[in-house]
Parts: C-alpha cells; structure tokens; sequence
C-alpha cells in the first residue's frame, strides 16, 4: 500500500514570513536612503511584498515537500519530481530530531528520517521540510512498520539455526531481560540541581561584587554599610532568575522516580515492566522514542501504554547514553536500541499471527 505525507501549508507560509523578514529590512532601509521617510507607508508596502515575494521563491521549491512510502521504498518529491528514494531492502530508517532549546525551553525543531545503508555503519538525514508533528508521528510510525514487515520477511538466523518466528516463539520459556540503571537516572537530575545551586550563588557573587565589593574599594562607605542587606536581596533575585530552571527541572526528576522501571522483559505477546503485565491483546498501540530521537542530548526516551483507562507512560532512559563520551558515567539503558527494535519485530510478528494491526509506534514530538 502506498501512502503520501505533504508539508503542512501553514508551516510553509510561517517559513515564508520567517525567510522575509530579513529582505524586508533591507529592503526598507535601502529605499528610505533613497527616498526619504516622506512616504513610508508606500515604502513599507513595497518592502513587505518585496520580501515576502523572495521568500516565496525560495521557500516553496525547496521547503514544500512530499514523502511517499510503499512497500519497497521511501521516496521525496517536489513539485510532482522524485529527487531521492531509499529501498527497504538496500537500508534502514529512523527518526532523528533536534529541538533546540534555551533553559528547557523549545525554540526551533527539525524532523529528519535518518536512512543507513545495510552495508554500512555511515548514515545521512534528510530533512522533512514543515512536516508536522502529527504528519512526522504518522509517516515515521508506517515508514517503521514497512521495515518490521521486511524483517519478518527475511527469517534472522539464531544460534540453532532456527528462524525468526521460531526464535520469537522460544521468548516464552526465555525472555529477553533488559535492565535499566535507575538510580544513575534518578542522580543525573539531581546533578542538574546542584549545577542550579552553583549558578545561583555565582550570579549572586557577580553581582554583589560589581554592586558593592567595587565601590567600596573607589572608597565609598556607604556600600559597605549596606551590605549586609543587600546580600539577602541579590540571593533572593538571582533565586527568582533561577526558578523557572529549578521547575523545569524538577518536572523530568519527578517523572523518573514514579514511571522508569528497573527491569523489562519482553514475551512473544507481552511486555512486563518490572511486575506489571502488558499483553499486546489488551492494549490499543504502544509508542516509543526511537533510538535517534534526540532534543539537544536531553530528551528522556519514553514508552507509552494506551488502552481503554487511559495512557501508562515509562521513562527508559536518555538520549545522552548514545552522545555520552565519559566512561566513568554510568550508562542509564545501554541496550535501549535492541530493546527499541525487538519490541517493533515482536509486536508485528504477534499482529501477523493474529490477523490484528501492530501496536508498535514511533514516539515522536
């Protein structure tokens, strides 16, 4: 079956205004040289369409794109005109996106399928140009099935010699065990806590030495007398600057000690996270953050359980055990892509057996 995935035209057009706010600057200050202020109205008019008109040019060729995905291929289009396509049987694909962000906060994302070559370790990203995140989700969650289904399509031979599906069914008498080092999880957050408390008492030492500690020593006495008091107002401002990271912080730490599991186990038709059961049967879709998903080295990569109650969410580790360079540092889940691909492999063997759709997805922002 083939499917399309196409820029979303409301993206398209922000990307648009985005690209023309620059050429309308320039535009405006050239033509104000020239001409003066005693029209700016008509300048400002011209300017905008100006830009806006470059922008276009450029945007919509390039940045308007569709992704179409068969049973054998991923292939990018523009205008109607295929410029790259990528076999199932020749590669594999992921996700990758970088979120940039200041103090947690999100200010630019890019969404890529990620495509390596089976014969080699190299890989290349090609970017989904204003794709959205739903259109991204649905495109990489197909993109992911066809590549479980070519799996299931060529048997992966055990140490027995047995095939994939028999190598799935032996599962039920010995489960593949993943383990998940919890407490390094739990202190990488509480790191970030102390490096808070250390930025605030620099930043409340800065100021109190450019406030006080500098004027004194031009000899005036009056700073010095004020001191004391002052002290405990730059702490509790430089407190305040510091808040909105303290509670961004504390959110991802509390979300680990209630939801990241110690162990998970995977059956030929379930998933058991510590001592809770999971039976593909029960649920309506599991969704998970592949392996490359990234958000500047900080995303915690989770699994999500969604049936008829609602959505059971489990932290399994960070994105900063793949750019992690230290060996001292623990690993939080070093088996993270194994764990990824073999519940993909499991959940569509067990919906081919049973006639039922995959429950396996993508987790993707």
């Amino acid at each position: 079956m083939e499917k399309e995935y196409k820029s979303s035209l409301l993206l398209v057009l922000l990307g648009i205004i985005k690209v023309a706010v620059l050429p309308v600057f320039l535009t405006m200050a050239l033509a104000i040289s020239i001409y003066g202020e005693g029209n700016i109205a008509a300048i400002a008019i011209v300017s905008v369409l100006f830009g806006l008109g470059v922008a276009a040019v450029i945007v919509l060729p390039l940045h308007n794109i569709k992704v179409t995905v068969t049973d054998e291929a991923v292939s990018f289009k523009r205008r109607g005109r295929e410029y790259k396509r990528f076999t199932f049987s020749e590669n594999d694909f992921t996700s990758h996106v970088d979120v940039h962000s200041w103090y947690f906060i999100p200010i630019l994302t890019s969404r890529k399928l990620r495509v390596i070559p089976k014969d080699s370790d190299k890989y290349k990203d090609y970017t989904c140009h204003n794709f959205s995140q739903k259109t991204f989700e649905e495109c990489m969650a197909y993109v992911d099935s066809r590549g479980f289904r070519q799996n299931l399509s060529k048997p992966v031979e055990d140490e027995q010699g047995e095939g994939f599906r028999q190598a799935v069914s032996a599962l039920e008498a010995e489960p593949l065990v993943f383990t998940i080092n919890k407490e390094a999880f739990i202190n990488k957050y509480k790191n970030l806590f102390k490096i808070l408390i250390i930025t605030m008492g620099i930043i409340t030492a800065l100021l109190f030495f450019i406030t006080f500690i500098i004027p004194a020593i031009n000899g005036d006495s009056a700073a010095l007398q004020n001191a004391g008091g002052m002290l405990i107002f730059l702490t509790v401002v430089a407190g305040i600057l510091m808040s909105l990271p303290f509670i961004l912080a504390l959110r991802p730490l509390s979300k680990v000690r209630n939801t990241a599991p110690e162990k998970v186990t995977l059956y030929p038709d379930r998933v058991v996270f510590d001592e809770k059961i999971v039976h593909f049967k029960d649920i309506q879709q599991i969704k998970m953050t592949p392996p490359a998903y990234s958000k500047d080295s900080g995303t915690i990569r989770v699994l999500k359980v969604i049936d008829n109650s609602g959505i059971t969410e489990y932290a399994l580790g960070h994105y900063s055990d793949v750019t992690q360079i230290s060996k001292k540092k623990p690993k939080i889940f070093e088996e993270y892509e194994d764990f990824y691909h073999a519940l993909g492999n499991v959940s569509a063997l067990w919906a081919e057996q049973n006639n039922e759709q995959s429950r396996f997805t993508p987790e993707l922002w």
